[in-house]
């Protein structure tokens, strides 16, 4: 999707939320942080461990961090208000409408974010 392993993560939660298969790029991304952590345990690099740990979670990006740029991607914010009114019980259509007036922006706005997360997270990214 962009690299940034937060949309893995909101993936993950989307299809337990729904009761589907995790994709397997999903299950892939955590596979590979699986192994980096793996390898730090295997044995502790020198200096701080934070770091290593930021870098073995691929949440240690060359420019902003990788939650500003999550959450300052309109068509995600989008998309997790929309998912936010499912898990309360909404229907897909009624919460992309009511999000659609919250965020003062066309229905057809939200309903392209959400068509794009919904392909992205069923398949791959």
């Amino acid at each position: 999707m962009t690299g940034n392993l937060l949309h893995a993560w909101k993936a993950y939660n989307y299809h337990r939320v729904e009761g589907t298969g995790v994709p397997e790029w999903v299950l892939e991304c955590f596979d590979r942080v699986s192994e980096n952590l793996s390898d730090i345990l295997a044995g502790p690099p020198p200096g701080d461990p934070s770091t290593a740990i930021a870098e073995a979670l691929e949440m240690l990006p060359d420019g902003p961090s990788v939650f500003w740029t999550y959450k300052n991607n309109k068509q995600l914010r989008y998309v997790d208000a929309v998912l936010t009114r499912i898990e309360e019980g909404d229907q897909p259509t009624y919460a992309i409408q009511s999000v659609a007036r919250e965020q003062g922006v066309s229905e057809s706005t939200v309903r392209r974010a959400w068509r794009a997360f919904t392909v992205t997270v069923s398949g791959t990214p």
